[in-house]
C-alpha cells in the first residue's frame, strides 16, 4: 500500500503532501482494498511502518497541515490534547451570529453588548409578565 501512496505525495517545507483525495475535515483519504473503504492516509502510513495508534489516543499533525503524512510530524495524543493544540474556530470569530462585535470584557461567555442587553431585557420582562415596550429594543439598527 505504501507503493501507492508514494506516487501521489510531493515535499513541501519538510512536509509530505497527500495531493490525492481529501474527506470534508480536509484529511487524506486512500482506498483500502482489503477493508474495501477508504481509509485516512496519515494513521495509515503510520501503521504500515510499524507504529501502533495507542487505544485512547489519535494521531496529532505537530505541523498544523492536515495533508502532511510525515511520521515525524505526527504525534500520539489524547483528544482533549489534540483539540487544545487545534485551532478552535469559535474562539477566532470577531461577530456574533447576528453580526454586532463580540465584546470581550463581559465575562458571562461570548456575547456582544448588544445581545446581552436585548437578553436582559427581554428576561426582565418576562420574569415581571410586562408588556415590552417594542421601541425600548431599538437599538442602533432597529429590531431584530
Amino acid at each position: 500500500m505504501l507503493d501507492k501512496i508514494i506516487t501521489r505525495v510531493k515535499q513541501e517545507q519538510g512536509c509530505l503532501i497527500w495531493t490525492g483525495p481529501v474527506n470534508h475535515a480536509g484529511y487524506g483519504l486512500v482506498w483500502d482494498g482489503v477493508k474495501k473503504t477508504p481509509v485516512i492516509v496519515h494513521r495509515t502510513v503510520w501503521r504500515c511502518l510499524g507504529n501502533k495508534i495507542t487505544d485512547g489516543l489519535e494521531l496529532d499533525h505537530l505541523c498544523r497541515n492536515r495533508t502532511c503524512i510525515n511520521i515525524f510530524h505526527l504525534e500520539e495524543v489524547t483528544h482533549a490534547e489534540n483539540m487544545k493544540r487545534g485551532i478552535n474556530h469559535h474562539r477566532m470569530k470577531k461577530t456574533c451570529p447576528r453580526g454586532h462585535l463580540y465584546d470581550m470584557k463581559l465575562k458571562s461567555g461570548r456575547w456582544c453588548l448588544e445581545c446581552h442587553r436585548r437578553q436582559s431585557q427581554e428576561s426582565y420582562y418576562r420574569r415581571r409578565k410586562v408588556l415590552k415596550p417594542r421601541k425600548h429594543l431599538d437599538f442602533k439598527n432597529g429590531l431584530d
